[in-house]
């Protein structure tokens, strides 16, 4: 018999007559995802262009539902947005190691 709260999960072990009301925790880590500030700028800048709601660009993006255009105009603002970081990355990279 497992209970869980939070991020603890509470375990009963039926071992033996002097285990039985024994408790254990077992503490399991919390799983969290980072926010991508690229993804959510592409979606934001296509819904604006397109009209949507940023859920239904997610969506689409997802594979939950199908529009061609939408997806098409994401893949090309997220390599475009990919591609800026990317070489302002790498000009900065310039300006900080000289190079002989």
């Amino acid at each position: 018999m497992a209970k869980r709260f939070g991020n603890v999960k509470f375990l009963r072990l039926n071992l033996c007559s002097l285990e039985r009301n024994s408790i254990k925790v077992i503490k399991t880590p919390m799983k969290q995802k980072k926010r991508d500030n690229l993804r959510a700028l592409a979606i934001q800048k296509t819904a604006e262009k397109h009209g949507l709601s940023r859920r239904g660009v997610r969506m689409i993006v997802d594979g939950d539902r199908e529009n061609e255009d939408v997806f098409r105009d994401y893949m090309v603002l997220f390599e475009e947005l990919d591609n800026a970081l990317l070489r302002n990355m790498v000009s900065e990279f310039r300006k900080q190691v000289p190079f002989n």
